[in-house]
């Protein structure tokens, strides 16, 4: 029972690290966002190029996650080193955007998604490696994997869709973009600190391996063409997002709070799916889940 008892607390703390982590990574895509349309431009292009080099990064990211999260033992340990790099990426990227901005500015708009590349790939890389990392950590503890994916996944992009609009409305706003830098690297420095001790206090209960634990849905005859209709799904995903951004720059013209406000509300809508998205399959455990994809993409 206490044994038990130790690792919902464990958990819990977990999931509260990676609201955080969201919140401070949406303070770096706001604020990252903002300068550097300052070099490239404020028009939707130049939005639909950073948003691509951004997602870009957290897709290779996942891959690069999962692959380290089958084999590194230790990975509580590597979350906060994870961590304790993007915080420290966070300090420089300043100094590197001024550099950037300064000696290419006025490129096309194909050398500029280069150079938005180069200096996104690094954080978004490590950003996104740390979902399937917390996911096999986290998925140890409550040997629930739909949970374990479901849950993180909200907390996660709640902490984002808050920090998108905390950053806009409040940070910015009052405070300036150095100091969101400032605060959001502060974070990682802090969640870094509180997830390495936590593996330290809780080292017998931190699992090397994990198994899935939860239910196994029965095999679809989709087979690999299942990764082209994912592939598909969030092309046309950000591809709303763009296309609503436009639709809400031309009521409120090209307002500074119109990408963080459509880019906060995005977020939340898919937080909520992936919370109540669980929910139904919990209560609904002879549902198709191949099926019910198509549902929601119908």
């Amino acid at each position: 029972m206490r044994h038990k008892k130790s690792n919902t607390k464990l958990a819990s703390l977990l999931a509260f690290v990676f609201f955080l982590s969201g919140f401070a990574s949406l303070l770096y895509q706001v604020i990252w966002q903002r300068l550097l349309t300052l070099y490239y431009g404020v028009g939707t292009v130049s939005i639909a190029l950073i948003v691509s080099a951004y997602m870009l990064g957290l897709g290779l990211g996942a891959l690069a996650g999962g692959f380290l999260a089958e084999r590194v033992h230790n990975k509580i340990k590597l979350y906060g080193i994870i961590e304790i790099l993007i915080g420290c990426f966070g300090l420089a990227s300043l100094a590197l955007l001024d550099f950037l901005g300064r000696a290419t500015a006025g490129s096309n708009y194909t050398i500029s998604f280069i150079y938005m590349c180069l200096f996104l790939c690094t954080p978004t890389l490590l950003m996104g490696a740390t979902l399937p990392l917390l996911i096999k950590i986290f998925n140890g503890l409550v040997h629930d994997f739909l949970f374990s994916v479901s849950r993180l996944y909200f907390m996660n992009t709640l902490g984002a869709a808050l920090g998108a609009i905390c950053c806009s409305y409040l940070v910015i706003s009052f405070l300036g973009l150095d100091f969101g830098i400032y605060m959001a690297a502060g974070l990682n420095f802090i969640l870094a600190g509180i997830i390495i001790y936590s593996g330290k206090i809780y080292t017998h209960r931190i699992p090397r391996n994990s198994t899935i634990g939860s239910k196994v849905f029965r095999p679809s005859d989709l087979g690999k063409f299942v990764y082209l209709l994912v592939f598909i799904t969030g092309f046309l995903a950000i591809g709303y997002e763009l296309i609503w951004f436009r639709v809400v720059g031309i009521f409120v013209k090209a307002s500074p709070y119109a990408f963080s406000t459509v880019l906060a509300v995005y977020l939340l809508g898919i937080a909520l799916g992936s919370y109540y998205i669980e929910k139904y399959l919990r209560k609904h455990p002879n549902s198709d889940p191949v099926s019910l994809f198509f549902f929601c993409n119908s």
